[in-house]
């Protein structure tokens, strides 16, 4: 699946994390990195930057072909061993990733805008206090 997907800035990223925090970050190499939100090199540039400017212990950065095939997930074998998980992915990457680990924080670093149904956008709508 192809989703429309925009960077959160980096700002508001940066004030989910604390000095000290284990963090993992998962990226999306297909939709996110297509639309300059996710994939490798900007997921290094932010790894790098939480380090410098927060203080954040990166555990491990994960790029995956699709983020919300989970079976690409299982294979990347990631360590459960964290404080907080920054997804560089879509909503679906989002969720895949809180559904295998429940009880740790997944902080979204992008938002989705929008699926495709046929060759049009779709608008996508969450419950009210929920962000994509």
């Amino acid at each position: 699946m192809v989703c429309a997907v925009e960077a959160v800035p980096y700002e508001k990223i940066k004030a989910q994390f604390k000095k000290g925090e284990r963090i993992s970050i998962v990226t999306c190499n297909t939709c996110t990195r297509s639309q300059d939100a996710g994939g490798a090199k900007l997921m290094e540039e932010i790894a790098g930057l939480l380090v410098k400017e927060v203080g954040v212990d990166i555990v491990e950065e994960i790029v995956l072909t699709t983020g919300c095939n989970s079976d690409y997930y299982d294979h990347a074998d990631p360590t459960d061993q964290v404080d907080k998980i920054l997804c560089l992915g879509c909503w679906a990457g989002w969720t895949v990733i809180k559904n295998k680990f429940p009880n740790i924080p997944v902080v979204a670093g992008v938002k989705t805008v929008g699926i495709p149904a046929h060759s049009d956008m779709l608008k996508v709508v969450a419950p009210e206090g929920v962000e994509l």
